[in-house]
């Protein structure tokens, strides 16, 4: 569908996956050989940097040189960005761990009235993790809410209080709110 797509693999999950294979006592000699492998300014640094890994690490752990040799078509797009750019998209943990707290958000109830009162729960979802920092200060929310004029009375009474962190007749926090 989209044939300009580049998949690019976890750097993260590739040294996890690595260390899983490694002893205890020579985890950290490990993980610093791995990442002058994606340190590395180019991909042909990169490939090799892992060479040298390999020399070094195979006659013991010959199992991670042959996953990162594997994987290889997945890692090397990675090189083609700048290292601003890669700081960020090394991981895929602030995706997973917002698709996490949005999943938890939603699991806790056991249906909706309607599709508002779900895309309401996830707006104040996103806008607790948001004012808590964990994803930026100007995170921009996605979900747009109907105003005061065209909304049902419990709405009007949710809008009013959007002001102060609890909602009217409640002491429950406003991330908690079951519609």
């Amino acid at each position: 569908m989209y044939p300009k797509t580049q998949v690019q693999l976890c750097i993260v999950h590739m040294v996890r996956n690595s260390l899983n294979y490694v002893n205890w006592k020579e985890r950290k000699a490990v993980a610093g050989d791995l990442r002058r492998v994606y340190h590395a300014a180019t991909a042909e640094e990169a490939k090799q940097r892992l060479r040298d890994f390999e020399e070094q690490w195979d006659a013991k752990y010959a199992s991670i040189g042959k996953m990162w040799r594997r994987n290889w078509t997945g890692i090397v797009p990675f090189f083609a960005y700048p290292a601003e750019i890669r700081r960020a998209a090394y991981t895929t943990n602030i995706v997973e761990s917002l698709n996490m707290s949005l999943r938890k958000v939603i699991k806790t109830r056991g249906s909706f009235p309607g599709e508002e009162a779900a895309l309401k729960l996830l707006y104040l979802a996103l806008e607790n993790l948001s004012t808590q920092g964990k994803f930026g200060p100007t995170m921009e929310l996605p979900v747009r809410i109907r105003s005061d004029r065209s909304a049902s009375t419990r709405n009007r009474a949710w809008a009013a209080s959007a002001s102060s962190n609890t909602l009217p007749g409640s002491t429950a926090r406003r991330c908690c709110y079951s519609v």
